[in-house]
């Protein structure tokens, strides 16, 4: 019981020190609002019926930044739709199951190529920051992580994940000082090419930047229950690289650890990992705009519904291998 004591405390701890990392080293996209030149184009994907397209295309309607082309890549979209008939609209049909973004390169005319989930809403100066970021940091390869806007218990429960698992894991920063490795697999909902990076993605891996959004991008989420079960086990599934086995044991030593701790040492030992997960919580929460106190309350039911995520990956990936078989 002792070394498992140990094991789970040094996980914590290191755990508390990524986070720590990514709290101090502040991997958030900053304001920047220099007139700067060069067309953009912005190619939304749009994958769902309860996609926000309208709300973007005014957010983009009203950016300070007007040098812009927008693209709508679609599965099936109804284009007879009267908010759609902006002459400056382009619509390129794409395959739903199509995830290779380099294909709409063709279709983009930018020096620069911001790719964004329809689900996904800007506010001013987004993309100047964006520009200037890439410009001056010599940066080709931009991944935005939006901000969280949950509404209702579920997405109050599951969204925070997230961001949660995410950057008590991954030391933003070091990421595009790695060679060869790239993120753009993880989070897809904010993108942002130099022209060149874009269209030759798929055969030069380009270190990529991930940054927080700072309040200027947000994700939008619809009322499908069922949809945001999928899109938070996909994600959580990303950010253990695919690994279920990493996912497992993640989950077990964060959720089962401490339960298992205090029920098999002395209590005063809980002060530890109890104020581990506190920062934890308080940090992850300011550094993606989230209410710290709700989250800190809601802790215990977000690390259940966490043990419910791994459930859902493992039977996915189950009934997957089922039909490969077949």
């Amino acid at each position: 019981m002792i070394i498992f004591t140990y094991v789970v405390l040094f996980f914590l701890v290191i755990r508390f020190s990524v986070t720590l990392f990514n709290f101090l080293s502040n991997p958030k996209l900053p304001h920047f609002r220099q007139r700067l030149d060069g067309l953009v184009s912005v190619v939304i994907q749009v994958k769902n019926e309860e996609s926000n397209l309208l709300n973007l295309l005014e957010a983009l309607r009203q950016q300070d930044y007007r040098n812009l082309e927008i693209i709508i890549s679609h599965a099936g979209l109804d284009l007879t739709d009267p908010a759609l008939s902006d002459p400056q609209l382009r619509f390129v049909a794409q395959p739903e199951a199509n995830t290779d973004v380099s294909l709409l390169a063709p279709y983009a005319n930018g020096d620069y190529m911001l790719l964004l989930d329809s689900n996904t809403t800007i506010q001013k100066g987004f993309i100047y920051s964006l520009i200037y970021r890439a410009e001056v940091f010599n940066q080709p390869v931009i991944a935005i992580i939006p901000n969280q806007n949950p509404k209702g218990i579920l997405q109050k429960l599951l969204l925070p994940l997230q961001d949660f698992v995410l950057l008590n894991l991954i030391p933003l920063r070091v990421i595009k000082m790695l060679k060869g490795v790239t993120l753009v697999g993880l989070r897809k909902d904010c993108l942002f090419f130099k022209a060149a990076a874009f269209e030759n993605y798929s055969t030069l891996a380009f270190p990529v930047e991930v940054l927080l959004a700072n309040k200027m991008a947000w994700s939008t989420n619809g009322q499908d229950r069922e949809r945001i079960l999928n899109n938070a086990t996909s994600v959580f599934k990303r950010n253990m690289a695919g690994n279920l086995l990493s996912a497992i044991l993640y989950v077990f030593l964060v959720v089962a650890g401490p339960i298992i701790i205090g029920f098999g040492v002395d209590p005063y030992l809980l002060i530890l990992p109890a104020g581990l997960i506190f920062l934890t919580r308080v940090m992850v929460s300011f550094l993606t705009a989230q209410h710290p106190v709700r989250n800190l309350l809601l802790h215990p039911l977000q690390m259940v519904m966490l043990g419910v995520l791994l459930m859902r990956a493992i039977s996915k990936q189950l009934l997957t291998r089922g039909q490969h078989k077949r």
